[in-house]
């Protein structure tokens, strides 16, 4: 019987470990919210100070853009940390279950975090929360091992993809928002020119800070994209059937993978949980397309 990823992480440890990666990257998305959400708060008390005229105000809306700025490095050092710990264990994950199917040793993934390095945030986890995290990955039972680890490495590219295009759109549409309300209200509360020109020390920081993150995010997009087309060309490598050539690719694309999950746009809790459901519902039926059609290759190849 082939060995199979879709039972092997439902292995308890491994279904920790997948909670505790949920954990570090909610802390690190968490941050990373405040950081925003103290961006746009601070902007719009300086909008109204310089509006209103009020030296108080004034002064306070002048500290407060010191602390944000000593605040936000802060912020980042966080989100770095709580990122990077999180892409560790999910990739300790995806390489224990990939060296399992494929009878093959993790070492040759790359440097690996050992148990011991997340301990601390596993031994925490009970058993009662592991439900959500089952069956993390579709079933590709029916093909072969090296198929099984592939596809999984494709729906990690997929489920990335759309879940950061869609949130790309709220994006652009929520920066919007607010960059035409706070323009408005400047003109509304005190047409005057001048105090317009003021109220741009602030507006220019939040559109700047806008802009940012929606060129972070089509970076994110664009490479994920580039990830995609190099899994079109080891999909060709492995119809060829040689692992002098696919084994070291989809290490290479394994790696790059940790790579994105480290360094990409942390997308909100909220909207995860408000696209999940969709998302594996799609990959459940891409998969079922997948074995079919696998299968019916191979049966054509054995006649």
């Amino acid at each position: 019987m082939v060995n199979s990823i879709f039972k092997r992480q439902n292995d308890k440890y491994l279904l920790k470990c997948l909670v505790a990666q949920r954990k570090e990257y909610s802390a690190a998305k968490c941050a990373s919210a405040w950081k925003s959400y103290l961006t746009v708060v601070f902007a719009a008390i300086s909008v109204v100070a310089s509006l209103l005229d009020i030296d108080m105000l004034s002064a306070i809306s002048s500290l407060l853009a010191i602390a944000l700025l000593v605040t936000t490095r802060h912020i980042d050092t966080y989100t770095e940390k709580h990122r990077k710990h999180a892409a560790s264990i999910q990739q300790y994950v995806d390489v224990m279950l990939y060296s399992f199917v494929l009878g093959s040793e993790a070492a040759e993934w790359g440097n690996l975090p050992s148990g011991t390095d997340f301990a601390e945030s596993i031994s925490v986890i009970e058993d009662t929360s592991l439900e959500p995290v089952k069956n993390w990955y579709s079933d590709y039972s029916s093909l072969e091992p090296v198929q099984q680890v592939f596809y999984c490495q494709k729906e990690n590219l997929r489920w990335d993809f759309k879940l950061r295009v869609e949130f790309k759109r709220i994006m652009l549409c929520a920066f919007a928002a607010v960059l035409v309300v706070l323009t408005i209200a400047s003109f509304t509360v005190n047409p005057s020119l001048i105090k317009f020109i003021c109220t741009l020390s602030w507006l220019l920081p939040i559109a700047d800070f806008c802009f940012s993150y929606y060129s972070n995010l089509q970076n994110d997009i664009q490479r994920l994209n580039k990830m995609k087309e190099k899994s079109d060309s080891i999909e060709q490598m492995l119809s060829e059937g040689d692992p002098d050539k696919y084994r070291p690719a989809l290490i290479s694309l394994q790696q790059q993978i940790l790579d994105s999950r480290e360094n990409a746009v942390l997308v909100p809790d909220w909207f995860y949980r408000l696209r999940q459901s969709k998302h594996q519902n799609d990959e459940d039926k891409i998969a079922d397309v997948i074995q079919n059609d696998v299968v019916k290759q191979n049966c054509n190849t054995s006649v």
